[in-house]
């Protein structure tokens, strides 16, 4: 690196392995010694039960400012690193922030090539996309389905994580988006801001297992599409209205055949008709009113994460 005026940050959501969480810090430290920057980490203590006072701080170089940022209760991954952004956001001397996962599954080596990247062009988020996976065959499988779903019902590709690099620029933008409450990654495709994709490996954790299964696959990918809710309405409305379209079509075929041949419809025909009929207008009633609800919505006074994130922060605690 040639700039030796560069100020990061690092955004870690930690729920009980603290453990894993000082071991990454620890890495990313001795990783990134011989390099002109000066690094702030701030973990976002998600309500743990498990205090990280009986763990020895490491001795740390180019860690500057480690911070325990404490919530208020539980909030989930995703809200922690919303509050995390946030709280960054607030902050003045940092040029960019990094979301990592504190269990080591977001490995330094990556780290370090996001910083790299970011040195030679300041005008980009850097996301790391996975090209190799390290959970069982089910969770891929459901994975690769998630994936496929949400560009279907939404039209966006998200094959990347929370791991990634925004510059303070961007995030001055992300945090005043209401989406990233819910999914960091959904809102950072929703921004439309230039993003580049570098190709990263899952690394093994340090310790503890993932809490991630089929279950919080659902709920995550739900989160996603949620971000994209006014598209997916439009979408589906769009696709009620095709359905009806070859309803009436086929209405219209049968009664040709009752009236001008004299080919035998079959009884069930008609009833069959006159039930689509009926589910394509309670569908369609349905998707205009969540539709208008939705457009309706957007002239009210939306509340931005950055206004309210400090309502869920029970202390902030320094520890360097």
């Amino acid at each position: 690196m040639k700039d030796s005026n560069i100020n990061l940050a690092i955004v870690m959501p930690v729920y009980n392995d603290w453990f894993s969480a000082f071991q990454l810090i620890e890495n990313i430290d001795r990783l990134l010694s011989d390099e002109p920057i000066n690094l702030s980490i701030y973990i976002v203590d998600d309500a743990s039960t498990e205090v990280y006072s009986k763990y020895k701080i490491p001795e740390l170089s180019v860690v500057k400012n480690l911070t325990v940022i404490e919530a208020t209760k539980n909030l989930g991954h995703q809200r922690a690193i919303a509050i995390g952004l946030c709280f960054i956001g607030d902050e003045n001397f940092n040029d960019a922030v990094i979301v990592a996962d504190s269990d080591g599954e977001d490995r330094p080596e990556d780290i370090k090539r996001l910083i790299d990247s970011y040195i030679e062009n300041k005008n980009f988020i850097y996301v790391g996309q996975r090209v190799a996976r390290s959970e069982n065959t089910v969770f891929k499988i459901f994975y690769f389905f998630y994936k496929k779903l949400f560009k279907f019902l939404t039209g966006k590709v998200i094959d990347f994580g929370n791991f990634c690099l925004i510059p303070k620029p961007i995030l001055k933008k992300l945090i005043l988006m209401p989406e990233l409450w819910n999914h960091t990654a959904a809102s950072i495709v929703r921004s439309k801001a230039p993003l580049k994709r570098l190709p990263t490996k899952r690394g093994v954790r340090y310790g503890g297992k993932s809490t991630m299964n089929l279950t919080s696959l659902v709920i995550h990918g739900l989160c996603a599409i949620s971000v994209f809710l006014d598209v997916l309405l439009v979408r589906m409305l769009i696709g009620i209205l095709f359905i009806g379209l070859i309803t009436a079509l086929a209405t219209i075929f049968i009664l040709f055949l009752r009236v001008f041949t004299e080919l035998s419809i079959p009884g069930w025909a008609s009833t069959m008709i006159a039930l689509a009929g009926i589910v394509f207008l309670q569908s369609i009633t349905f998707l205009i009113i969540s539709a208008f609800i939705i457009f309706s919505s957007r002239s009210s006074q939306e509340q931005f994460p950055r206004e309210y994130y400090k309502n869920f922060i029970e202390d902030k605690i320094n520890l360097l």
